[in-house]
Formats: structure tokens, C-alpha cells, sequence
């Protein structure tokens, strides 16, 4: 059997073709962002498929990012994943961007990994892992200046999924050694997520920019 994966919310859109028997990388297609749309997306799924003569009925589960992202993006996808997996009764299933990266990257760091995904203007949405495990429940909006107190501490790596964040940092000439910008999952580092996936409490609910099921963060008042 065969997993799928779908993603038009992050910077770039790729569906991907996981093989359970083999544990690796079937197929993967990569295409523009742009004007997406249901049968864009339906398109590109079934070129993946037919390219490695695989059908719907040897999919055993679909896996779509449901943001935090554009919302026209995340509409579309989790419409992509749930039409496939209702025709062909297909169990679906959800991803944020954040648990994306985390649970693909590497392991076995002595570091917390913080991940920032672009939200508007100089906010971000944030949340903090270690080893691929969560270290905050919830995503948290946070300004560009309360991410710079966040990340001074110690044995902390940061991946942003574009460079807004850099582009911050140039603007306010300050220097970050330990970020990587504009970062691109690997197909071939998925196998913890096709592995684990019936074990994630993630169910297809859309985490939106316009209106985010995030954490609003808020600093404490230390003189009353």
C-alpha cells in the first residue's frame, strides 16, 4: 500500500507517493503555487499516480498541511485530500507546517528547534520542538522583536519556510548565525511522518492567517 501526501500551503507545493512496503520515496511532484485550485491539485495528484501506475484503491491513507498559511491554499488542499478520501474511502489526515519540519529534520540534537512560519507584516507564527516533539501545545503569534528575545537562548536552532525573517534582520542590523531561511522539507526525510501519522491527534481543521487558531502571545506585566 501507498500514502500520499499533499501540500499547497507551504513554500512550495508537493505532492508526494510514500511507500509503506518499502518504506521510501515512491514519487514526487513539485509545481507552482500560483492560482491553485480543486482540479489543479486533482491534476497533479493523478499525474504523480499514473507516472508509478499506482490508483486511489492502493492508497491506505492521505496526508494534507492545513496550514498556518494562505487561506485560499488551505481550503483547496484539505478539498483535495477529503474529496479523494470520501469517493475512495480513503482515511485522511492533517499536518501543520510546523510538525512538518519537525518531525522530518533531523534527530538526536542537543538543541530545541524553533520554526517560524511568515503570518503578516512582522508576525510570526511560532512554536518550539525537540526531537520532533512539541514543546509548546498551541502555535503563538509573535512579533519579530519577542522572537529575538526567544532565540538568544542557548542550543537553539531556527528554520523559517521563507526569508521574511531575515530580511528583519538585515532591516534592523542584527545578526543570526544559527537560522536557516527559506528551508525545503526533503521528500526522502518523510518516513517519520508516513510512519507515525495514525498516532497524530491532528484532524483536517484549517489553521488560517485571516482568522488563526493560534495562541495570541502577550507579555507579562512586571510593574502593576
Amino acid at each position: 500500500m501507498y500514502a500520499l501526501l499533499i501540500d499547497v500551503v507551504s513554500n512550495r507545493s508537493i505532492v508526494l507517493i510514500w511507500s509503506e512496503k518499502n518504506n521510501k520515496l515512491i514519487g514526487e511532484n513539485i509545481f507552482l503555487t500560483e492560482n491553485n485550485s480543486s482540479e489543479i491539485i486533482i491534476s497533479q495528484i493523478e499525474k504523480v499516480l499514473k507516472d508509478h501506475g499506482i490508483e486511489y484503491r492502493d492508497l491506505s491513507k492521505i496526508i494534507t498541511v492545513i496550514g498556518p498559511g494562505n487561506y485560499t491554499s488551505i481550503r483547496v488542499g484539505i478539498a483535495a485530500a477529503k474529496g479523494i478520501g470520501l469517493a475512495s474511502n480513503i482515511p485522511t489526515f492533517g499536518i501543520t507546517q510546523h510538525e512538518l519540519i519537525a518531525k522530518s529534520y533531523k534527530r538526536n540534537q542537543n538543541y530545541d528547534l524553533i520554526i517560524l512560519v511568515h503570518a503578516k507584516n512582522e508576525d510570526f507564527y511560532y512554536q518550539k520542538f525537540n526531537n520532533g516533539m512539541n514543546l509548546c501545545d498551541e502555535i503563538e503569534i509573535l512579533h519579530f522583536d519577542d522572537i529575538l528575545d526567544k532565540i538568544t537562548e542557548k542550543n537553539c536552532l531556527v528554520i523559517e519556510t521563507e526569508n521574511a525573517f531575515v530580511k528583519l534582520l538585515l532591516k534592523n542590523n542584527k545578526n543570526l548565525k544559527n537560522l536557516v531561511s527559506n528551508y525545503h522539507v526533503s521528500g526522502v526525510s518523510m518516513e517519520i511522518i508516513f510512519a507515525n501519522i495514525d498516532k497524530n491527534t491532528n484532524k483536517n481543521i484549517p489553521k488560517y492567517i485571516k482568522s488563526p487558531n493560534a495562541k495570541i502571545h502577550k507579555k507579562e506585566k512586571i510593574y502593576k
